[in-house]
């Protein structure tokens, strides 16, 4: 009887043990994904539903560590001047969701899953009303 408790003692222990050492890696790997996505990125392509969209080169996004995010349109005003939008940004299990609070140009909240998050490239999409955006950017050097 000694023998079994010591045996589910020693197999509680190690579950134990497992449990919280998975969630240790867990949170490490969600603050690394965090912490990856802080900088500046310059959009590389832009597609959407396949096709070819209007996001201009020399857009960027900037992610910063107190999760702020500011999203320039590399000109695309009227008269091809840039246009920038300041909204809060948060990483959850892979999916970024950015609110802009009120701007007409972006929309309030905007949802997007990544594909791909290395120190090099974001690549993301976002599914729409008719479609998917998918954009890859690449870290501002």
């Amino acid at each position: 009887m000694k023998k079994a408790l010591s045996k589910l003692k020693i197999i509680l222990i190690f579950l134990i043990v497992n449990l919280v050492g998975c969630d240790s890696v867990k949170n490490k790997s969600i603050q690394n994904e965090k912490n990856l996505i802080i900088g500046t990125w310059i959009i590389e392509k832009s597609t959407y539903n396949g096709q070819g969209s209007p996001v201009t080169k020399g857009t960027n996004l900037k992610f910063t560590t107190d999760n702020q995010v500011t999203y320039t349109l590399s000109k695309f005003g009227q008269n091809f001047e840039d246009i920038s939008a300041i909204g809060l940004w948060e990483l959850n299990n892979g999916i970024v969701t950015i609110d802009y609070g009120n701007e007409e140009l972006y929309g309030e909240k905007q949802v997007w899953r990544i594909i791909k998050l290395t120190d090099k490239i974001l690549k993301w999409e976002m599914e729409m009303q008719s479609g998917i955006q998918e954009e890859i950017y690449n870290r501002k050097k």
